[in-house]
């Protein structure tokens, strides 16, 4: 009888060795077969982001300020407008103002309806095309809500605006301390592309006169060519300095981004 009990409990052993060791086999493939429909268990997914948008899964274009696509904060515009990232992440931004958030401004209180601002920049041959993804602009004097057009043109060797390229209509609200960015794509715009040649981009009243309004800085001209206003009765864009005697760049900046 001893040696029966003694033959039995070896059995068992072996058998629940042979049971542990299958079901070690039947785990490691269960594992396999998760491995290779998930690619792994990293949590890692692979998204696509848009152009211009910052790498964060938001394909909205407008990125969170730090990003890692075209607005990248790094263009340094070498060509006369100066070049920083823009914080929704749609390219570098040039300008020609020198203005700074809570610094002094002229507010323009001359434009009535259809009297339009425009900023000239004249990017280096090197970095043909660009894309004008949209503006930034300082709309103030006085609060208020209004409709403006937004537009590209396309300019002579004055740097006069000479061919309108497109453009938006857009409301925008008075904001005296910051810029108002207007992203072309997100209003049903297709962004140009322009190839060669100095650009402009525009603001224009479209039924309201006076503030609010644009503006311009208080430490004089980048450039008397960089400035220009229109009125419709004028039948033409004119300097600044030569209309109004203007003493500041408008605070207008394009968006850029490489074609």
């Amino acid at each position: 009888m001893h040696l029966l009990v003694m033959i039995s409990s070896r059995w068992t052993a072996r058998f629940l060795v042979f049971g542990a060791y299958m079901s070690g086999l039947l785990a490691a493939a269960c594992v396999e077969m998760r491995e290779a429909e998930t690619g792994g268990f990293d949590g890692a997914a692979t998204i696509d982001t848009l152009p211009g948008a910052t790498g964060n899964g938001d394909k909205s274009g407008e990125g969170d300020g730090d990003g890692d696509g075209d607005g990248d904060g790094d263009g340094d515009g070498d060509g006369d407008g100066a070049g920083d990232g823009n914080e929704e992440g749609l390219g570098d931004v040039w300008k020609n103002d020198s203005w700074t958030p809570f610094d002094a401004l002229n507010w323009q209180v001359w434009p009535g309806t259809h009297d339009c601002a425009a900023s000239t920049y004249w990017p280096q041959q090197g970095d043909y095309p660009v894309v004008v993804r949209g503006v930034e602009v300082t709309i103030g004097g006085e609060e208020g809500s209004e409709v403006y057009i937004v537009s590209v043109w396309a300019t002579d060797d004055e740097g006069r605006p000479d061919e309108e390229l497109g453009r938006v209509e857009v409301r925008i609200e008075a904001a005296t301390e910051s810029t108002t960015v207007v992203d072309f794509a997100l209003n049903g715009w297709v962004p140009p592309i322009v190839g060669s040649g100095g650009f402009a981009v525009a603001v224009c009243h479209t039924s309201h006169t006076g503030a609010p309004t644009f503006a311009v800085d208080r430490d004089g001209l980048e450039s008397e060519a960089a400035n220009w206003v229109f009125q419709p009765w004028r039948e033409q864009w004119m300097m600044s300095t030569e209309l109004f005697d203007i003493g500041g760049d408008f605070i207008l900046r394009a968006i850029l981004s490489a074609g």
